[in-house]
């Protein structure tokens, strides 16, 4: 990897993450991304970026390669982790094992069955009803995250590969400012539709009243 700058803007930040300047602002103020204060200005460290995208990709790295695994069975052997209860029914992981390859809670992973993100079964053994996850629907989710993070960090993909920075900036700057300025247009048009439909629920009740 080329060597990175030590820090950039908020703007440049967002546009490495595909994200908005406010997103990067929070996750700076909650120290998910480094930053400092140089010339009445919020820097933010590139490494930290890196970092940080790296991690949520990684996270999901133990699914990548589970279902890259031909031999399922085998796989459970040789995980480290002692994991009691195994699902008998073909295609469905236990709430153990699901979350295993998730790098989740059980409560997590019940969590994402409960929003839809995941589909389950239950599966009775003896008199006590087992929730089963869908090997499918997990892969498909997977895919799905992954996907958007791709999606999301190409910028920053990019930004690492290119060896001049200064040149990939200069490149960058038209896009960047007008990524911005549409950003901040229906931002401003978002908040003044709310204002208005506020005031007119408002107008509405005292007339009402």
């Amino acid at each position: 990897m080329n060597r990175l700058e030590d820090y950039i803007t908020c703007t440049q930040a967002a546009w490495l993450m595909g994200t908005s300047i406010r997103q990067v602002q929070g996750l700076a103020q909650k120290s998910k991304l480094n930053r400092i204060k140089k010339e009445d200005r919020v820097l933010i460290e590139v490494d930290s970026i890196v970092n940080f995208a790296y991690q949520k990709i990684k996270k999901y790295e133990r699914a990548v390669q589970y279902f890259k695994n031909q031999d399922k069975v085998q796989y459970w052997k040789n995980v480290e982790c002692h994991i009691q209860m195994f699902s008998d029914v073909k295609g469905y992981l236990s709430m153990p094992q699901a979350a295993y390859i998730l790098n989740s809670s059980r409560e997590g992973v019940r969590l994402m069955v409960k929003r839809e993100a995941l589909e389950a079964i239950i599966s009775k053994v003896g008199k006590v009803d087992r929730t089963l996850i869908s090997e499918e629907s997990i892969e498909k989710y997977v895919n799905g995250i992954l996907g958007k993070y791709y999606s999301d960090f190409k910028n920053l993909f990019e930004y690492i590969d290119c060896e001049n920075k200064d040149k990939y900036w200069m490149e960058c700057e038209g896009i960047i400012q007008k990524n911005y300025t549409d950003v901040e247009s229906k931002r401003r048009q978002y908040y003044k539709k709310s204002y208005v439909r506020k005031e007119k629920n408002k107008w509405e009740s005292s007339t009402k009243n």
